[in-house]
C-alpha cells in the first residue's frame, strides 16, 4: 500500500513541476501535501470559487488551532482514495481554473 501512495504522491506533484502559480509543501506525511497558491484573491475566496467550479478542497486555515496570515492561500490536496486518472484529471482542472484568475 505504501508504494501505491508513493507512486500517486510523485505523480501528483509531477503534474505542478513547470507551474509558476504553484509552490508544494510536502513532508510526506500521510496523503496529502500542501499547495500555496500565487494569487491576488485570498484563501476564502479561492476555495470558493473552486468549489463554485465542482473543485472541493480546503484550505489550511481550516486546520490551525490559532490564525496564522499567510501571503498567499495555501490549500490542501488530498489523492488517498483517487485513481491515477481521477486525480489527473482534478489536478489539471485546478491548474486550469486558478491560472485563469488575473
Amino acid at each position: 500500500m505504501r508504494k501505491l501512495y508513493d507512486e500517486r504522491r510523485k505523480f501528483a506533484l509531477s503534474l505542478f513541476k513547470n507551474q509558476k502559480k504553484f509552490k508544494v509543501f510536502d513532508k510526506k506525511a500521510g496523503l496529502h501535501f500542501i499547495l500555496e497558491v500565487d494569487t491576488s484573491i485570498s484563501e476564502e475566496e479561492l476555495i470558493k470559487y473552486l468549489s463554485d467550479n465542482s473543485i472541493f478542497i480546503q484550505g489550511i486555515s481550516n486546520f490551525l488551532s490559532r490564525p496564522i496570515k499567510y501571503k498567499k492561500p495555501r490549500l490542501i490536496l488530498g489523492f488517498g482514495n483517487m485513481s491515477k486518472t481521477s486525480l489527473e484529471e482534478g489536478i489539471n482542472k485546478i491548474i486550469e481554473l486558478i491560472n485563469s484568475i488575473s
